[in-house]
């Protein structure tokens, strides 16, 4: 109870009237909250987002850490804010621990049970006071969440979309060595993959580009209609004896993986296996998608892992959009991969620019397709024929936009070689995404 001194005499009832204003005043600043968090959530699910979107939003609402527990399974997935996401689920494990840790302080943290698919209790909600206090504005925030939670986990493949999210940001932070390793172990037990004293095999999956449709909706649309490829291709893969950690990463709407390589299989056997599980699953697939599979050096343990997966990770961005084929090696030297590298550098920029300065002028003012053609003939190996397939047009047409890029560019020889080495790697500079705009 707060004892309070006066320095004056008061009369008693204009303190009565101050206390019983601000209580309105903060009750209703907890209505307005409420029912402002339950129209942007609203919102969100009406707009087809998932549950990860939605537990992200929420972190960012009340500046701090929130995860979804489902009952005797653990976390299934997690959204950070400042803390690092080994902090938060280290911090909910010990709350867990406890036997009252349904009535945790509100200090530590705000729990709410969570029902779906008709089970009275599937899980909770959880804000954990890591990253700065909690109050009521912040319970009822939570709260506003809930229902929504409950609505988004009824839609098909939800929880596994959950799971390969969590398991995907896991990934991604042992690519950027934001894990220790004996705590990587112990959570990918966690998660279902007990690898043993296997080989690591990290492997990175991407879908072809459509157009430009990159917003979270679209990646999130992908993702979900993956989720039963994933599926698939790890019961058929568990089958032949390699065990399969797949996540998906948002950010680039990438698909991350761990391979548990036994000793029978080598590197380019299991991945044999990993490609034909991965594309024939996809296949399968109503609205089926191109995938590329890119694979990065099998490792001893967890703590080689993260220079693997992130080697992977880079050439699965080079490899993208490259010609197709049944998987691509990270550990080949790649031209495309150099490119991407250096495509930040502004003496490379530069020098792509002045070889291509007045086709990419030409391009820009006309609207025309100089610098895609010269890269469709340098993709094709200069095989005049398939560029023109590629393009769309006839031989005849092809072969006038060269006579018309040589005149521009000094009536110079395409086909010589200094020529050609110096045009084909500027088309690849600003072939790559940053470089190109």
């Amino acid at each position: 109870m707060p004892l309070i001194a006066l320095e004056r005499e008061v009369l008693f009832v204009e303190i009565t009237e101050a206390v019983h204003e601000a209580i309105v005043d903060r009750q209703l600043a907890v209505l307005r909250r409420g029912e402002d968090l339950h129209q942007r959530f609203t919102k969100l699910v009406l707009n087809g987002v998932a549950v990860p979107e939605i537990l992200a939003t929420l972190a960012s609402v009340i500046a701090a850490p929130v995860l979804l527990d489902r009952a005797g399974e653990g976390v299934l997935y997690h959204a950070t804010h400042r803390a690092p996401g080994s902090e938060v689920l280290a911090a909910w494990e010990a709350i867990r621990e406890r036997p009252d840790w349904r009535q945790a302080a509100e200090h530590e943290a705000i729990i709410v049970p969570v029902a779906a698919a008709g089970q009275r209790e599937w899980g909770h909600l959880a804000a954990l006071a890591l990253d700065s206090p909690l109050d009521d504005l912040d319970r009822v925030a939570v709260e506003r969440a809930v229902p929504l939670i409950s609505l988004a986990l009824l839609r098909s493949r939800e929880e596994e979309l959950l799971e390969t999210r969590e398991v995907g940001n896991f990934l991604a932070d042992v690519a950027a060595d934001r894990v220790d390793p004996r705590d990587a172990a112990r959570r990918a037990e966690a998660l279902g993959f007990a690898t043993g004293r296997r080989m690591l095999l990290p492997v990175v999956v991407t879908a072809r580009r459509r157009g430009r449709e990159r917003t979270t909706e679209a990646v999130t649309r992908t993702e979900a209609g993956l989720t039963t490829v994933w599926g698939a291709a790890r019961l058929e893969l568990e089958r032949s004896g390699l065990p399969l950690l797949v996540g998906s990463s948002p950010q680039e709407g990438d698909t991350l993986m761990v391979v548990a390589l036994p000793d029978s299989r080598t590197r380019a056997s299991a991945m044999d296996a990993v490609a034909d599980a991965v594309h024939a699953a996809a296949a399968r697939q109503a609205e089926s998608v191109a995938l590329t599979v890119t694979v990065g050096e099998a490792v001893t343990d967890w703590a080689a892992l993260p220079a693997a997966l992130q080697e992977a990770v880079e050439a699965a961005a080079a490899c993208r959009d490259a010609p197709a084929r049944r998987w691509h090696d990270a550990t080949e030297a790649s031209v495309d991969r150099l490119s991407r590298q250096l495509r930040d550098s502004p003496d490379v920029r530069a020098f792509a620019e002045r070889c291509l300065g007045p086709l990419l002028e030409h391009d820009r003012r006309r609207a025309t397709s100089l610098v895609a053609t010269l890269d469709a003939l340098y993709r094709a190996g200069g095989r005049k024929a398939e560029a023109a397939r590629e393009l769309h047009i006839t031989r005849q047409s092809l072969y006038g936009r060269l006579t018309r890029i040589a005149a521009m560019l000094g009536d110079c020889d395409l086909d010589a070689p200094d020529t050609r080495f110096g045009l084909e790697f500027a088309v690849r500079i600003m072939r790559q995404p940053d470089a190109a705009g």
